[in-house]
């Protein structure tokens, strides 16, 4: 009560202090602004009394420059201090009013401060003047604050103790300690929590008080500060004042979380007792302290800790040793390694389940033949999943090699998933390994070392593929060993001779299978030797292997076999091989985009004179309805009158027609008039007529 009363003088002090410490005349250099006018500043203070977030800057800049302009003249300096304070008693903005007390404190005038120091006892306008003086490091600013707490009250109150927190301010906390004892419930909390924001030992030993309150809600605020303040003196070194703190908090009765801050910050301080206090809450029956402990154990400090903590796993239940397990693997010191090695093989899922993934981080080579028996023969598809995860992502030397080792020694199951987690790693170092399994007689583990090559082998793997391909049967032969062949031929560096040993092969192949096989991957390659070698293959006598040739033209990657595949359309011995070859020359004649060129047109016509059946008009039809061209709309004009094809040739026309309206506008307006004027079919001539709409709308001049 006494130092309360004592508060009540502060509004005097304030005055007197803010008298003495003003830096206005005395702290500011003259600026080399325009001088101002009595009438500068009114017009200034005025404008900015409208002032709001989101408007012009200029009046706020101009105040700025007005109070620069008035240092070194008191009488000036008064009269702006007197203006700005008439704004704050208006109904100026809350951003207008802010910006003002920052300026009322770099102002520095009596009546600057005398009217902040007003402000502060007043709960609508404390929260702006602690915003303009809070974060100013200045003595006097922290001493008026001080002054304050004793003529503040309520909201006030709250708000200057909360800035006297912010600012760490040990000269209050004598005083912020008697106000932690204030029966109003908001002051008392702000002052319990300001004194934790300090963190110095006096404000440690306010708090220590508090925390054997009878007030539940004191305690655990008390508590709670209590556990901030320890953390800033860890921080500063004092670790046995700290250590004090959390050992007070513990011993409280607090809440559950409040002992859980409290064994935390013991945990994160250094040293042996750390490590036995981990080991002891393990041994606890309150599983939320057993899981702090647990987190805890990455960042213990000691010797032989991963050794205790794996000694103390088997008396956990599995749940926990998982957890254990996860936190080991945090650790970077060599004694994890043979602890998770261990735990891989314990009788618990869960358990094992934990180590191999602990392995990703801690493993090595030596880890490989674990991993790999887990991922062959693991008891649970997670185990297995988590296996050949962490198989995937091992990050030690040679741990390619030692895959590679496991996976030769693997069933035929694991092995083809072996491959696939060397695939995944880009282990070059496994490609002889696996071209000899790419010639075994599995076919999965054929597939998995075909399509695991296609990524790792080089241009010097690619003799050796094309040979397995000519060993293998027809039925042996898949598109992942294909692609393999045609990867490895992509990488000879000399692009005009990547298809010369595929060529090679090709000459010396027996059987029609295999040349068919050769055939696709000279199709992969794409280089116009191969594309020789393909055009010769439709002379073969075997129509197996012509079908083939037929076929790799259709899907080549370029343009070129345009020719070739029109001259099958012409003499095609069926009607399959004819529909292959046009599809083939259809895709092609797409290939180009922009303006169709006359050989493209051309293309189409010579197409269409070809196809014989509905079905193939059809082809071509679908690819005249994206061609910007007159001769392409009327081509499509020309099937109108073939019944079998007249709706997809009016389609044809309608989608010619809107892609050419740019250009060709009239061409397509008459088009689509006389389609909309002679069709019977209601959903076409409906069809024609928007496209009609879109045609005759805004565009550019017709072109011929």
């Amino acid at each position: 009560m006494i130092r309360r009363n004592t508060f009540m003088v502060a509004p005097a002090a304030c005055c007197a202090l803010l008298l003495g410490a003003s830096l206005g005349a005395a702290g500011e250099a003259p600026q080399p602004d325009k001088p101002v006018t009595w009438a500068d500043i009114e017009k200034a203070v005025a404008a900015l009394a409208d002032y709001d977030l989101g408007k012009p800057q200029e009046p706020v800049t101009e105040v700025e420059r007005v109070l620069r302009a008035t240092a070194g003249r008191p009488d000036m300096r008064q009269h702006l201090e007197e203006e700005l304070v008439r704004v704050l008693e208006s109904r100026a903005s809350a951003e207008c009013k802010y910006f003002i007390c920052r300026m009322l404190w770099r102002a520095g005038g009596a009546a600057s401060r005398a009217e902040l120091c007003k402000m502060l006892r007043d709960e609508k306008t404390a929260h702006l003047a602690c915003l303009a003086m809070g974060t100013d490091p200045s003595p006097e600013a922290a001493e008026i604050l001080r002054l304050s707490l004793g003529a503040a009250e309520g909201k006030a109150l709250v708000c200057v103790i909360g800035v006297l927190g912010d600012r760490r301010d040990e000269a209050s906390v004598e005083d912020l300690g008697l106000l932690a004892g204030l029966q109003d419930p908001a002051v008392a909390e702000a002052a319990l929590a300001a004194l934790g924001r300090i963190g110095s030992a006096a404000a440690a030993d306010a708090l220590a008080g508090f925390r054997a309150s009878a007030d539940v809600k004191v305690k655990q605020q008390a508590c709670l500060a209590s556990l901030q303040c320890a953390r800033h003196l860890a921080a500063a070194g004092r670790r046995d004042e700290a250590a004090a703190i959390y050992r007070g908090v513990s011993a409280a009765g607090g809440s559950e979380l409040l002992r859980r801050g409290a064994l935390a910050g013991l945990l994160d301080l250094d040293g042996p007792a750390a490590v036995a206090l981990a080991l002891a809450t393990l041994r606890s029956d309150n599983r939320m302290m057993r899981a702090t402990a647990i987190r805890a154990i990455p960042n213990l400090q000691g010797e032989g800790i991963a050794e205790k903590f794996a000694a103390e796993m088997p008396s956990q239940p599995a749940a926990v040793q998982a957890l254990i397990i996860e936190a080991l693997a945090g650790r970077k010191e060599p004694a994890v390694l043979p602890a998770v090695m261990s735990a891989a093989r314990s009788p618990a899922p869960e358990v094992r389940t934990a180590a191999l993934k602990a392995l990703a981080r801690v493993g090595n080579a030596a880890s490989v033949p674990v991993l790999a028996l887990a991922a062959a023969e693991g008891e649970t598809d997670e185990e297995k999943r988590t296996a050949l995860f962490t198989l995937r992502n091992l990050a030690a030397r040679d741990v390619d090699a030692a895959i590679v080792e496991s996976m030769k020694a693997a069933r035929p199951e694991a092995r083809a998933a072996l491959i696939d987690v060397l695939h995944d790693r880009g282990a070059a170092v496994a490609v002889p390994a696996l071209l000899k399994e790419a010639g075994g007689a599995d076919a999965a583990v054929r597939s998995a070392a075909f399509k695991a090559l296609g990524r790792l082998a080089s241009a010097e793997h690619l003799q050796a593929m094309l040979d397995l391909l000519m060993s293998l049967a027809g039925a042996a032969a898949c598109p992942e060993a294909e692609a393999a062949a045609v990867a490895a031929a992509r990488q000879v560096p000399d692009e005009a001779a990547r298809a010369d040993a595929a060529i090679a092969a090709l000459a010396k192949a027996a059987g029609a299978e295999t040349k068919e096989t050769l055939l696709r991957v000279l199709r992969g390659i794409g280089n116009p030797k191969a594309l020789g070698a393909v055009q010769a293959a439709l002379k073969d006598a075997d129509p197996k292997v012509h079908e083939a040739a037929v076929r790799a033209l259709a899907d080549w990657p370029d343009g070129r076999p345009f020719a070739s595949l029109l001259e099958v359309c012409r003499r095609a011995p069926s009607d399959t091989l004819r529909v292959v070859a046009l599809r083939g020359c259809v895709r092609m004649l797409g290939l180009a985009g922009g303006p169709p060129s006359p050989e493209t047109l051309k293309g189409y016509a010579d197409l269409m004179a070809l196809a014989r059946r509905p079905d193939e008009k059809r082809l071509v039809l679908a690819a005249l309805g994206t061609v910007a061209h007159p001769s392409a709309l009327a081509l499509a004009e020309s099937c109108l009158a073939d019944e079998a094809v007249r709706a997809e040739a009016a389609m044809a026309v309608i989608s010619a027609a809107r892609t050419m309206a740019g250009t060709y506008r009239a061409e397509a307006r008459a088009a689509l008039e006389k389609l909309a004027a002679e069709t019977t079919n209601a959903e076409l001539r409906k069809q024609a007529q928007e496209a009609l709409r879109q045609v005759t709308g805004p565009g550019t001049p017709n072109r011929r």
